[in-house]
């Protein structure tokens, strides 16, 4: 394809597709920006409210009980959604018996959570902590149940 000068001839580069992943593209960093920013408003704010020593038990208890979050899916969301793409007439099926799982794990990692708090946080210096961890992990168990794959 050249033009009548002998020079190749550009074609667009952007056709209807590659301009609608762009603007999802554009749209999702867009929303990432705008998250991180709030992230970090938050932050200033309960840094500001809570104080260094309760805002560092704050983040502590996050931090502790990531760890066990982890064991809260294994990977069965993946799972999940690998089994229906392959037999999408088992989704329902999937579906409850991922959730169940997961309701299974998540119970399990939050009792172990609590549980471990006493241990490695022991005396009442740290009943602070200790309720904080069992805050968070009521938090993250109830998030749990509102993310199905």
């Amino acid at each position: 394809m050249s033009d009548p000068t002998g020079q190749l001839a550009v074609e667009p580069a952007l056709g209807p597709n590659s301009r609608a992943i762009l603007g999802n593209t554009v749209v999702q960093g867009g929303g990432k920006t705008i998250t991180a920013l709030i992230g970090v408003a938050m932050v200033a704010i309960l840094t500001r409210y809570l104080g260094a020593a309760d805002f560092g038990i704050y983040t502590l208890a996050f931090a502790y009980l990531s760890f066990f979050q982890t064991f809260s899916d294994l990977g069965l969301s993946m799972v999940g959604v690998r089994q229906i793409a392959q037999d999408p007439a088992s989704a329902r099926r999937v579906i409850g018996s991922v959730f169940l799982i997961r309701i299974v794990l998540s119970l399990v990692a939050s009792i172990s959570a609590i549980g471990l708090s006493f241990a490695l946080y022991p005396g009442d210096s740290r009943a602070q902590l200790r309720t904080a961890i069992a805050i968070v992990s009521l938090a993250i168990f109830i998030n749990m149940l509102g993310s199905i794959p």
